[in-house]
């Protein structure tokens, strides 16, 4: 069985354009034709019924999951998951457009005379001659063959040529994978990741695969309103949050490392990662939209009440609280755009940072409409009342003490002449014969430490008595 895999995986890899040779004259103009053509004969042939049923089976789906993911990935490296979801397939003919919104020279609506898969590349300056740019400062040039762009593989970057039965075998390939065997296969893909086993850049069939079906699901007929969610439970917990987070980190630290063609590998791997983080940023976004919102006005919501949907929902909300709490899953995005630089990352990785960034605001500007807090700064009540008891015992004892101490201080004309009565034999004592140890304090100048001879005597006069008075009063005869 494994040989039959490689096989498979081997004619899939090269049947792009190294087997265009072997399908017509046709096809030696565009290798497109050729590879649509090896698709179409394994689909005829039954391959999605293998496909399917080996991942659902967990013995299989436990040695073989790795080439599962990369015959999937070589079988739909080509199509936009949008458009497949849809429907729809690529159109590929030529012709003459109006552009409705984009005004020209004259006035009039520009008039695009290319095919209509190039009008998302289209600019008014596309064939304007361009200033030259020396080479040390040009921007990186993305590589359209590159698995990591998510985009076709062939020359050029064109849009595979496709038919209506391809396009629709492919669909049901995808939907089979998602009811049947996705969360199987992805949960055993996920041990192999995690086991020493696992070889350099098996990662990559794992980011691509959250990135497509994450994709897929959210674009399916209904799935922008009600995502099919537990289809996508082996890849949408905080654990996959998590590895996918880190997978971004590591890649964007080793873009800066290395040099050269290693460069441009991880920075391709770092492009692949950050898309699936996105995806599940959007995935997770939709998920915990309130069913009531996200209702159709035109007919009933038959899922409002549906209790396996309303208990999606609340996990979708108790993963988007401890993914929006982690402050690393929230500042990845301004870490991405400190990190990476122009030498090596190319246009389309800083849409993805900028995609993934305008997301990640969505999700919390949606998050705190419903009435939720992302962090919050609690007080405890019984700290705090406890902190104002103390605060109250406190005054209340200062003010007791000082009132205790002028009532001390303040002393009638009787009390007076009976103190000083009783401090004269001990007064008289102390001027004769000053008791051992007990000397006067003078400052630097040799000057006793009552006089200051900068400021004015009155006020020392007066601050010396009530000194002198409180030593006396308190019993203190030598110290005064």
């Amino acid at each position: 069985l494994e040989r039959v895999l490689v096989v498979l995986r081997n004619v899939l890899h090269a049947g792009g354009v190294d087997a265009a040779v072997n399908c017509g004259q046709d096809a030696r103009d565009d290798p497109r034709i050729c590879h649509e053509r090896l698709i179409r004969c394994l689909l005829d042939a039954g391959l999605p019924r293998a496909l399917v049923g080996l991942a659902a089976n967990s013995a299989g789906c436990k040695h073989y999951s790795m080439h599962l993911l990369e015959i999937l990935h070589l079988l739909l490296r080509h199509r936009n998951p949008a458009a497949l979801a849809g429907g729809s397939a690529a159109v590929a003919f030529g012709g003459t457009y109006q552009l409705t919104g984009v005004t020209g020279v004259a006035g009039r609506p520009v008039v695009f005379h290319r095919d209509l898969n190039q009008l998302r590349d289209w600019s008014c300056d596309q064939d304007k001659t361009r200033r030259k740019v020396p080479k040390n400062r040009r921007l990186v040039v993305d590589d359209p063959r590159s698995t990591g762009a998510g985009g076709c593989d062939f020359e050029g970057g064109a849009a595979p040529i496709t038919t209506s039965r391809v396009t629709e075998g492919l669909r049901d390939l995808c939907e089979a994978l998602l009811a049947r065997a996705f969360n199987p296969l992805m949960r055993r893909a996920r041990q192999h990741l995690d086991s020493p086993s696992s070889q350099v850049g098996d990662e990559t069939f794992y980011l691509w695969s959250v990135k497509f079906f994450f994709a897929y699901a959210r674009h399916r007929p209904g799935g922008s309103r009600r995502p099919a969610l537990h289809h996508l439970t082996a890849a949408f917990s905080l654990d996959s949050f998590g590895f996918v987070h880190r997978q971004i980190m590591t890649c964007a630290e080793s873009a800066n490392l290395e040099r050269g063609a290693n460069q441009a590998i991880w920075s391709r791997r770092l492009l692949l990662a950050l898309s699936a983080y996105n995806q599940m940023f959007l995935v997770l976004s939709a998920a915990i939209a309130l069913p009531s919102n996200s209702a159709n006005k035109n007919g009933p919501a038959d899922y409002e009440t549906d209790p396996d949907w309303l208990a999606q929902v609340e996990e979708s909300r108790a993963l988007a609280r401890e993914v929006l709490y982690l402050p690393e899953y929230r500042d990845a995005y301004p870490e991405l755009l400190r990190s990476i630089q122009d030498r090596w990352a190319g246009l389309d990785l800083y849409r993805e940072v900028l995609e993934g960034g305008f997301a990640m605001m969505r999700l919390m500007d949606r998050w705190a409409r419903d009435g939720n807090l992302v962090q919050q700064r609690r007080k405890s009540r019984a700290k705090a009342r406890r902190r104002r008891r103390q605060q109250g015992n406190k005054s209340a004892a200062s003010k007791r003490k000082a009132a205790k101490q002028q009532q001390a201080t303040v002393l009638t004309e009787e009390q007076r002449d009976d103190l000083w009565n009783s401090f004269g034999d001990a007064l008289s004592q102390l001027v004769s014969a000053p008791p051992e140890g007990v000397e006067a304090e003078v400052n630097e100048a040799g000057l006793p430490r009552l006089f200051d001879p900068l400021a004015p005597e009155a006020e020392q006069a007066a601050s010396a008595a009530g000194a002198v008075q409180r030593l006396l009063i308190d019993g203190r005869l030598a110290e005064s």
